[in-house]
């Protein structure tokens, strides 16, 4: 299921946000992730449209498995930054998964399961503007 909305709080530019949920995790599945988030970001011009009309295009990608067999982190964001300097092109793009397959608890243990560890992404405006 994929959804896609904008937020433009008063005075601000705002954000589009496309979120997806995925049951299963597939071959290609990170490409798709790419390229919806790159088609919502281009999608917002049309010929002779001005460049500063683009809004930041935050892509979610909710999974119940997991993705990346190898990390246990629940949370990985990705944003365009260079590579040497640490640059980044704020206000372009980034790309959220949330692996909540490495969660497989019973209802009876959520009230004291531990929360989902925190990432220095969710806490920056940067990450998730306010809506």
């Amino acid at each position: 299921m994929r959804l896609c909305g904008e937020s433009q709080p008063p005075g601000q530019r705002g954000a589009i946000y496309d979120v997806e949920m995925q049951l299963s995790t597939h071959a290609g599945l990170v490409k798709r992730i790419v390229f919806y988030g790159c088609e919502v970001y281009a999608g917002q011009l049309k010929a002779g449209d001005n460049y500063s009309k683009l809004k930041p295009v935050y892509s979610i990608c909710l999974l119940e498995g997991q993705l990346w067999d190898d990390s246990p982190k629940v949370h990985h964001a990705f944003r365009l930054e260079d590579r040497d300097s640490g640059r980044l092109l704020r206000e372009t793009m980034e790309i959220h998964t949330l692996e909540l397959g490495w969660y497989n608890l019973q209802e009876c243990e959520l009230e004291t399961a531990s929360p989902i560890p925190s990432n220095r992404a969710i806490n920056e405006k940067v990450a998730f503007p306010s809506i």
